[in-house]
């Protein structure tokens, strides 16, 4: 396998959990290239890597690596990729891991793609890296196929992906991550002020995710709203009468659950 020298722009989650990704599969993060911050320097500690700041960026030639990965916000990618010296913009690819932005804002490089990890981020938490889904996209064949060779080094789920499927995938993944999470967050709220431990919640939470992996989420499917019960509604819809967002929340999901359902 062949091991690849990796310039990682930025501190954050992506930042942190990717760079664990590339290493713990043999890969080396030579360079750290982040704003100064005690999160950024230390994981250039932690990583071992060169620690270069942007306002330094144009000094430095980034001698002997293969990519530059920009692990930062979508706003800003553009611009980042900008701070680069012409030489660096000319001899080096560099792929951006955002869902949404289109490659194109990468375009002062010759050399530019996407490298996406499809998996929510938080530092201290391990990733398996082998089971997440990275989706590749590259402005030329050659640069497409390196990447999908790093990528495979990480992943047995890579895949080339175009911009508008990675950004419906994204879509997606908010309705699967952020909008269950949020409900899991709401549910436990309300327990609490009942005087009820949420972690009573752990197994169902559980079995309900295990379930929808092994027989899909259309047969998974139970509660009142599925089976027609309006009397429980009613009655749900009762002991919410004083809380009128999740009342309203309760109300749209019930109804989209029948729709669906039809």
């Amino acid at each position: 396998m062949e091991s690849w020298r990796i310039a990682l722009v930025g501190s954050g989650r992506m930042a942190h959990n990717l760079s664990e990704g590339f290493i713990q599969n043999g890969h080396v993060v030579s360079h750290l290239i982040a704003r100064p911050s005690k999160k950024g320097k230390a994981l250039s500690q932690h990583l071992d890597a060169q620690w270069v700041s942007f306002e330094n960026l144009q000094q430095n030639g980034l001698q002997q690596v293969d990519v530059v990965v920009l692990a930062v916000s979508d706003d800003v990618i553009e611009e980042t990729s900008s701070l680069f010296s012409d030489e660096v913009q000319g001899r080096i690819p560099i792929v951006h891991t955002s869902a949404s932005t289109h490659m194109e804002s990468l375009r002062l490089f010759q050399h530019f793609g996407v490298f996406y990890p499809f998996q929510t981020m938080t530092i201290g938490r391990n990733i398996t890296w082998n089971e997440v889904p990275i989706l590749i996209e590259a402005n030329d064949k050659d640069l497409e196929s390196r990447l999908m060779q790093l990528a495979t080094t990480i992943s047995a789920k890579a895949q080339i992906m175009s911009h508008t499927q990675r950004k419906a995938l994204h879509l997606a993944g908010v309705f699967v991550n952020n909008f269950t999470n949020h409900l899991v967050n709401l549910a436990q709220d309300y327990l609490e002020e009942q005087a009820i431990d949420p972690s009573l919640t752990h197994a169902l939470i559980q079995e309900t995710m295990l379930k929808v992996l092994d027989i899909g989420p259309k047969q998974a499917q139970t509660g009142p709203a599925i089976r027609g019960d309006e009397k429980t509604i009613a009655a749900h819809l009762a002991e919410l009468q004083d809380k009128e967002k999740l009342a309203k929340i309760y109300k749209q999901l019930s109804e989209s659950i029948r729709d669906h359902n039809k």
